[in-house]
């Protein structure tokens, strides 16, 4: 086969056509869709399998980078790695040793080529790597190891270009995970076209001892990168800063130590924890690398892989004092959220949260909604500040005084509207009430058809708050209207789903709820996101309570059977069971109650 191949000038005339890259003459081409379409097709037996994969491997021996560098091809030749073994897996990288340069940064074959190292770990951490030499009795021929080694030592003298490079830095996030033997987030090791243009999820491999040369690869290779010239740079550019990221969790896994060492060293590169990083922060008071869209990606690692100590000062130097400024920064917030997904210290929350609880309304207004979500998580989780958390929300969305407003948290919430703008009514924060709003009446009944997600999370965490009565008694007041719209929207079933698993819900509570809904079960049960609550009540009800729930449904059996989701409540419900064998319906429901209460 004749391949069309790079770019290419003679010095001897400038007369010679350009040729592109990438470029198949059409029989080329041809030819590898024809090999897709056999792939597609399958094979007979394993034999007419391995003959095939051999023969196509043979002959991308002579030609394996130009017809990587198409596209159509490229992605031709990844389906075929996925039935090469060893032996051939290692003649194709052996084609790419020839140019790795060129493999590295372009563009399709870049991707054939991490393909291949994906499929290495599987092969190195067994034994019975010398065996490829005897195959062929060919000593001259490299084995994956060696081939592998040559790859990074390549890589180590191109370090510089390549951590930023579009193409190649993706080679070095591989090759870190390969060597590490740990396989990492896909969103960290893919960009987002690329994961755009592949729907399948990355091949993850399993963590595995790689052999010792192999092993101290992952050392140099820390080395040089964590070397950079200009380091400083690489910590807020987006394909650099992905590296050091991978680097960062691959080291987390392998050699704990190593890795606090460089999240130190991070830290000191870029100033965040010293006295003089006051003089280097932006206009906003906050530090350049956490405003940054990369930097603030590579912050949210270091405050999630940093040791306590590390974490602590981290707090007292960067955060504390700050938190309001990280909460209305368009990107730093994030930062600030992964402040509290990773916090420990109540006593260091309690801090953060007495900086930004008084300002609920005005995050709230900016629509940095998801800081407020991980302030809700984080009192649950630590279990503080749920009181003071719910009387400044309360606050923000002017339902505190009068106190009666109080059981409109969850439409207020629901709808992340303040209690005028809902409820249409002209009364100010303080609660007092103008001649106006008192001759206008105010609905009572504000629909719950649209939910909103941070104000179902927010909800979500209330239930679950030792004392969770204001979310409750505001759940509670609704009609079965509002209570059915609130259930089949795709937000507001967590809530319901949440009111009857949480613990601290009382059983009391739990059985008005199911009062509250009767009538409502149909319409629940042939709803997409209602019959989904709808299970969960089922769930967690009393044999009683189920009595009650199939004993309405029962009336309506053959609607249930005809609608696309009834037809799962009535099988799951045994409706059929319910209706002709009630007894042996009370004894297998009794059963799984036992057996539920057991576990």
């Amino acid at each position: 086969m004749i391949i069309m191949g790079k770019f290419k000038q003679n010095s001897s005339t400038d007369t010679e056509p350009k040729v592109k890259i990438g470029v198949l003459k059409e029989e080329t081409l041809n030819y590898y869709r024809r090999v897709s379409q056999s792939l597609d097709g399958g094979f007979d037996n394993e034999e007419d399998k391995n003959l095939f994969v051999n023969n196509v491997v043979s002959q991308l021996n002579e030609e394996a980078i130009s017809v990587a560098q198409n596209q159509t091809a490229s992605r031709i030749i990844e389906d075929l790695i996925t039935l090469c073994d060893k032996d051939q897996v290692r003649c194709l990288i052996t084609a790419f040793s020839q140019d790795w340069y060129t493999v590295c940064t372009d563009r399709f074959a870049s991707h054939v080529l991490q393909k291949l190292l994906m499929t290495l770990p599987g092969y190195l951490s067994k034994s019975g790597e010398s065996t490829l030499r005897d195959k062929d009795n060919n000593k001259d021929e490299k084995t994956l190891e060696q081939l592998l080694l040559l790859l990074c030592d390549f890589v180590e003298e191109h370090i510089e270009q390549f951590v930023s490079h579009m193409y190649a830095s993706h080679i070095v996030r591989v090759l870190l995970e390969v060597v590490g033997g740990v396989s990492v987030e896909e969103k960290l090791v893919r960009s987002k076209l690329s994961r755009g243009q592949n729907k399948e999820q990355k091949e993850m491999f399993k963590p595995c001892d790689m052999p010792e040369p192999v092993k101290e690869k992952l050392s140099t290779l820390t080395d040089n990168i964590m070397s950079l010239n200009n380091l400083e740079g690489c910590l807020t550019e987006t394909l650099s800063t992905t590296v050091i990221q991978t680097l960062l969790l691959v080291l987390h896994r392998r050699n704990p130590q190593l890795c606090q060492e460089h999240c130190q060293k991070i830290l000191q590169v870029s100033s965040l924890l010293s006295d003089t990083s006051a003089e280097d922060t932006e206009d906003s008071g906050l530090p350049p690398l956490v405003q940054n869209v990369s930097g603030s990606y590579l912050m949210e690692q270091l405050l999630a892989l940093s040791s306590e100590t590390v974490h602590q000062e981290m707090m007292t130097k960067l955060f504390q004092g700050k938190a309001l400024l990280f909460a209305v920064d368009p990107q730093a917030n994030f930062v600030l959220q992964k402040v509290f997904t990773t916090i420990k210290d109540s006593n260091q929350f309690k801090v953060l949260f007495k900086e930004l609880s008084h300002h609920i309304e005005d995050i709230l207004a900016i629509h940095h909604l998801g800081v407020i979500s991980k302030v809700a998580e984080t009192c649950q989780r630590l279990a503080c500040c749920q009181d003071k958390f719910v009387k400044h929300l309360q606050k923000a969305f002017h339902c505190y005084k009068p106190e009666e407003r109080r059981k409109s948290i969850v439409p207020l919430l629901s709808s992340l509207s303040t209690y005028e703008v809902l409820y249409n009514t002209d009364s100010p924060k303080g609660g007092k009430m103008s001649e106006s709003s008192i001759e206008k009446p105010a609905p009572l009944k504000p629909p719950l058809s649209q939910v909103n997600l941070h104000g179902s999370v927010i909800l979500q965490h209330m239930l679950r708050f030792e004392d969770p009565s204001p979310a409750v008694d505001s759940l509670l007041s609704l009609d079965p209207v509002q209570l059915v719209q609130l259930a089949c929207n795709p937000c507001g079933s967590h809530i319901v789903d949440t009111f009857y698993k949480s613990s601290s819900v009382s059983g009391n509570c739990k059985e008005q709820m199911i009062q509250r809904l009767k009538g409502c079960y149909l319409e629940l049960a042939c709803s997409k996101n209602g019959s989904r609550a709808l299970q969960t009540i089922w769930d967690c009800s009393s044999l009683k309570q189920k009595t009650g729930l199939a004993e309405e449904l029962s009336k309506h059996e053959s609607k249930l059977q005809g609608d696309q989701f009834g037809r799962f409540m009535h099988r799951n419900f045994a409706i059929y069971h319910f209706i002709h064998r009630r007894k042996d319906w009370r004894e297998l429901q009794g059963a799984k109650i036992k057996k539920t209460q057991n576990v």
